[in-house]
């Protein structure tokens, strides 16, 4: 075989825990028999800046209700770079998502009300348990990127007043 690279593979389940598996072997030549996946390292479509997940705040609530040796196994599994997954790219939801708690967003107001000027503007409802876990998270895994994204804007930004539906409906 020429150009041969072993890789190391690892199982988690219900049944186990990052369990080591059998090393696979990347070969180049003939295919084997079954499913095959053909790489062309001289082609390139993009960059990839990391791997990761969505950290909303059901999920950081869920994980800080755990004790806290069962929290820290956890984080370190997903974000340790040496001893974990290694994830290093986090997607943060600005305000409630489809998986939040609540409905809520960093400058909600009384229906019919606005706040052009972002005045009432507050991060409040993330102090709880996002910020925290996020500090632990970046503890573990000081290279972690974090991309924020909006779910919706402010109900009194919307024609309909309300974040649920589109802007328009």
């Amino acid at each position: 075989m020429k150009d041969s690279s072993t890789i190391q593979s690892y199982l988690t389940n219900s049944n186990v825990h990052f369990q080591a598996q059998s090393n696979l072997t990347f070969t180049s030549g003939n295919p084997p028999s079954g499913p095959t996946l053909s790489l062309d390292p001289s082609t390139k479509y993009q960059t990839i800046k990391g791997y990761g997940a969505a950290l909303t705040d059901s999920s950081a609530f869920l994980i800080s209700e755990m004790p806290e040796d069962q929290q820290n196994e956890l984080l370190h599994d997903l974000f340790d770079p040496q001893q974990g997954i290694g994830i290093n790219f986090l997607r943060l939801p600005i305000s409630a998502c489809d998986f939040s708690l609540e409905n809520y967003t960093y400058d909600s107001m009384p229906e019919g009300h606005t706040d052009p000027l972002l005045s009432n503007f507050s991060i409040k409802h993330d102090q709880n348990y996002t910020i925290p876990l996020l500090k632990k998270i970046k503890s573990i895994n000081p290279k972690l990127k974090i991309m924020m994204t909006q779910w919706s804007p402010p109900a009194w930004m919307k024609n309909t007043d309300s974040l649920l539906g589109s802007v328009d409906s």
